[in-house]
């Protein structure tokens, strides 16, 4: 039997604790899924103070460390790095995944530019650029699977879908919600309910 040198038994020992992680990992979306899909502590709803705040609303975590994870997986978006999406990742920060994001996080400091232009222009054009400054500008917030189909990261999109990501849970967009105030977060429990049934096809 060949002996293994230290490095190999790193290597093996890593594999293993990597292994043990996805497998459970696996096991705890499968039950997620299967129970309902989406916890909704995971996707709150919030009442705002005022109508001059739209009504849907979901109650997105600003602690420093949510920050730092959003940004981080925005980054791993913009470069196409699937790996980063791993069923651990996607199980561990559920939250960012299933909570939209302020639109302002797709802009560089100065707010004027959107990260990753010269990308999306060279898939969409300078009239496609246009088009989506215009929706953006028309977002109050949006989700991190609805960026990643944005910028062309489809096998990232398998992956959320396979971490149990709902894929019905949509941005908000900046509207006068008085007209609607009432119905709106019944429109939000709908689409997590759609989405949950989603899940629940796609695992079955």
């Amino acid at each position: 039997m060949r002996q293994l040198y230290p490095d190999d038994t790193k290597r093996n020992l890593w594999g293993r604790a990597r292994e043990k992680n996805r497998l459970k990992a696996r096991f705890a979306i499968r039950e997620r899924v299967a129970s309902g899909g989406v916890d909704f502590e995971s996707t709150p709803f919030q009442e705002p103070d005022s109508l001059d705040v739209p009504r849907h609303s979901l109650d997105v975590d600003e602690s420093p460390d949510t920050d730092q994870v959003t940004l981080t997986v925005l980054e791993r978006i913009y470069e196409n790095d699937r790996s980063y999406f791993s069923l651990s990742n996607i199980e561990e920060n559920l939250r960012v995944y299933n909570s939209p994001i302020g639109i302002t996080s797709l802009y560089k400091e100065q707010g004027d530019s959107l990260t990753g232009e010269e990308r999306l222009i060279s898939w969409y054009g300078e009239d496609g650029l246009k088009n989506l400054q215009t929706f953006f500008s028309a977002l109050r917030t949006i989700t991190i699977m609805e960026v990643a189909l944005i910028f062309q990261r489809y096998a990232i999109v398998g992956s959320l879908l396979l971490g149990g990501v709902n894929p019905c849970i949509r941005g908000v967009l900046v509207v006068d919600y008085r007209e609607c105030v009432i119905e709106d977060g019944d429109w939000h429990e709908r689409l997590v309910h759609i989405g949950s049934k989603v899940l629940r096809k796609f695992f079955a």
